[in-house]
Formats: C-alpha cells, structure tokens, sequence
C-alpha cells in the first residue's frame, strides 16, 4: 500500500540532522540547470518573486551543507500540521515509513524520513531538464516507487498524482467536506486538513483496508452517497 501526499512551500527546520549528503543525478541535474539561468530568467521559469528569489539562491548554495531534515518534519504546509507527525509513537512512525510517500518535483517520491533540503520548486516551472518538462522528466522515477496492482491511496493533489499511470493500481481518490446549511461544501482548507488528519488516523489504527476506511467515525466520517467505488467522501463531524 502507499499514500500518497502533497509536499508543501511552508517549511520549518527544528528536526536537523547532521550529514554529509550525496546528490542523486537527478538532483545534479536540476540543479545544473537552475544555476545557469540568471536571476530575470529564475523568476520567469519558478513563477516566483525577488523576495522568494533570494531564498531559492540560497537554498541550491546550502545543497553542499552538510545539514539535513527528515521530509516528513520539514514540511509544515497546513496539511502537515494537520497530521501533526510530532505527535506519532515508535509503531505509527513506522507505518508513516512505510506507506508514505512525499511527491516532490526537485526530489521525486520521497519517503518520510528521507533526509531531505530546502528547496522552492513544483511542477508549474517550466524549467527543462534533458528537454523535458519537470512531469516528464519523473514520471517513470514516479511510477516505479508502485508496483502493479498495489493500493494507492491518493491524497496528493492532481499537479503532482497526474503522474501516475493510474489504471497500474488499486487507486483511490478522497473528497473532503464541510456540511453548511444543508449542503456539502468542499474548499482547500477543508481538503488539506482532511488529507492530514487521514494519514494520522491510519497510522494510529495501523489501517491498510479500503473497508476500514469506509467504517471511519472520528474528525471525519464517510459519506456513502457521495463516494464512488474508486473515490471515497468524507465530511467533517
């Protein structure tokens, strides 16, 4: 089984680890490329502004630093918090290990506790890597992290799971809502704090069971009448 997740912007870096870190050629080459253009061309290609630019510098500087975070603790978009990772026992950082994985468009999918950087890149830069856009460039990286037929729980969003050949997998896609004067609403707070509370529910009940989904009654409850048999609904309690 794998869950997937959205990384996020947001950023904290309390959880250090001290390493000498080894770039992927992946990795190498994003970076390569990155350097080479000039401060106008970074903005254009990463859609960014000169405030962000300075940070996006410094981050490809500090790839040579041996100083590392777990992704898992870096991220901290509303999603993560939501999911509140700080909070998991030994079993339930386990399980995150395990079935989770990060989509990111500088390092590809990351597990939880890959040892990761800072860095200010998604898939909306139209940056080119071997003459390819950023999504072709990792959709095979992507799509070899899962193996044929396997359960996927997607609660990435659509930039980063349109990726995936999904008719490989088991997949599963998740809604989320709200329940205001008589109607289900769905908005990107609603999703990301249901997507982090999910992943946090299922590493507490070690769940890895589409039909223990189904019969989910905490923050969430399913909703049967909105859910399909490849996309399940929930609403906020």
């Amino acid at each position: 089984m794998k869950i997937l997740f959205s990384p996020s912007k947001e950023m904290k870096f309390d959880k250090v680890v001290e390493i000498d870190w080894i770039l992927t050629d992946e990795i190498h080459k994003i970076k390569t490329e990155i350097e080479k253009l000039s401060d106008k061309e970074l903005i254009k290609s990463l859609k960014i502004n000169e405030n962000i630019l300075q940070n996006v510098k410094q981050y490809i500087e500090n790839l040579n630093v041996a100083k590392t975070y777990p992704a898992i603790h870096m991220y901290n978009g509303l999603s993560f918090r939501t999911m509140n990772p700080s909070s998991f026992d030994s079993n339930e950082m386990k399980y995150i290990n395990k079935n989770l994985l990060i989509l990111s468009a500088f390092y590809g999918p990351i597990m939880a506790n890959t040892l990761i950087k800072p860095y200010r890149l998604d898939f909306n830069s139209s940056l080119k890597i071997d003459g390819k856009n950023l999504k072709n460039f990792w959709k095979e990286k992507y799509n070899s992290t899962i193996n044929e037929k396997e359960l996927v729980l997607n609660l990435a969003s659509n930039e980063f799971s349109d990726l995936f050949d999904k008719e490989k997998y088991e997949w599963i896609d998740f809604d989320f809502y709200s329940f205001k004067d008589g109607q289900y609403k769905s908005h990107s707070t609603t999703s990301k704090k249901g997507r982090g509370w999910l992943v946090s529910y299922l590493a507490k009940n070690q769940i890895t069971s589409i039909e223990d989904i189904r019969n989910v009654k905490d923050s969430y409850i399913y909703v049967e009448k909105l859910s399909t048999k490849n996309k399940l609904a929930f609403v906020m309690d």
